[in-house]
């Protein structure tokens, strides 16, 4: 029981653009198909990657570059960098300018480019350091909002009603592994090792930590899909729209306003990860890293949504083949230093 509170704050911390936007949206539009999807990608796979990389911090004590580095040389950073690239930026135009860029056209009536250019421009100031007051205020709205969010989807779905899940055998995998990429990928692969190696004397009690927090934030996801599917909220932000039903209009505004300050959150350390492994990759320094992501971030938040979450699918089976493969080096290397 004393690993619950900790897991229950660990969850809240890693809601984000996938759980309060994408994954709602997706609700919004092909309906109860969703559901299975989002078992897979939070309840088996998710937790299981999860688990895996907490497990690979607390053994090796080290950040997960390091680890690759030293297990595959410099060509295997490289290789990790990109990986890591081709989740975060995807996902940093997805979450930080799609529907960053949509809340901000919602609050103020300009063109969606203008929108995305205010928003890179935020998050990329953020993720330097410039004006730490805004994020911290940022933060102090995003951990009020989101218990009021959690609170708002159970009176709407009592939790009697909301374990009426409906089950379908027909699995999108594309989407599957999209989500995967989009909820354990990027930065959240590194975060999850150097948690690991921080805390490497809890043991095996991290890796029950984050495999809890994991299926917490699956049942979140699920209470927020139930949700737009029983009140029939439209994309895009279909929370909004169960804000909406409940508050009216003035809630919905500061629904906006509260996510708006969550993919902040979110955003500024995704911006400082995209510059950072974009520097290790081509050898250039930060701030003209940091220029040229959030270019391609710009460029890709105009390609349709669908392509992208293609595009991490791929990326997605990748990741997922990797974190075992190198699970599994681990694993044998252990076992040959103990003989």
């Amino acid at each position: 029981m004393r690993l619950i509170m900790p897991a229950i704050y660990l969850a809240l911390l890693q809601i984000a653009g996938d759980n309060i936007a994408l994954l709602p949206d997706i609700a919004a539009t092909t309906g109860p198909t969703i559901y299975t999807t989002a078992i897979i990608v939070y309840f088996i796979l998710g937790a299981i990657l999860t688990g895996l990389l907490a497990w690979v911090g607390v053994n090796t004590r080290a950040e997960l570059p390091v680890v690759i580095r030293n297990i595959w040389g410099c060509r295997g950073k490289k290789i990790f960098a990109a990986l890591t690239l081709a989740i975060c930026l995807p996902s940093s135009a997805i979450t930080g300018v799609i529907f960053a860029g949509h809340i901000l056209q919602t609050l103020v009536p300009i063109p969606f480019w203008v929108a995305a250019i205010i928003c890179i421009t935020v998050f990329s100031c953020l993720s330097t350091g410039f004006n730490d007051c805004a994020l911290k205020i940022s933060n102090v709205v995003s951990l009020v909002f989101i218990p009021i969010l959690l609170v708002t989807i159970l009176v709407r779905n009592p939790l009697v009603s909301s374990v009426n899940i409906q089950m379908t055998g027909n699995i999108d995998w594309m989407l599957t592994f999209a989500l995967l990429a989009y909820n354990v990928g990027g930065m959240r692969t590194v975060l999850m090792v150097e948690a690991g190696a921080f805390l490497h004397k809890k043991g095996t009690q991290v890796i029950h930590l984050t495999v809890i927090a994991k299926i917490l934030e699956g049942v979140f996801t699920l209470l927020m899909i139930q949700s737009v599917v029983n009140g029939g909220a439209k994309a895009p932000m279909a929370m909004a729209g169960v804000f909406q039903q409940t508050f009216g209009n003035v809630g919905m505004y500061l629904f906006h306003i509260a996510v708006l300050c969550t993919f902040t959150n979110t955003m500024a350390p995704a911006m400082m990860v995209n510059a950072r492994q974009l520097a290790s990759y081509t050898g250039l320094s930060f701030w003209p890293s940091l220029i040229i992501a959030g270019c391609l971030i710009f460029i890709i938040s105009f390609l349709d949504v669908t392509y992208i979450l293609r595009f991490m699918s791929i990326v997605g089976a990748t990741l997922m083949y990797l974190v075992f493969f190198l699970a599994l080096r681990l694993h044998k290397v252990g076992n040959q230093q103990s003989v």
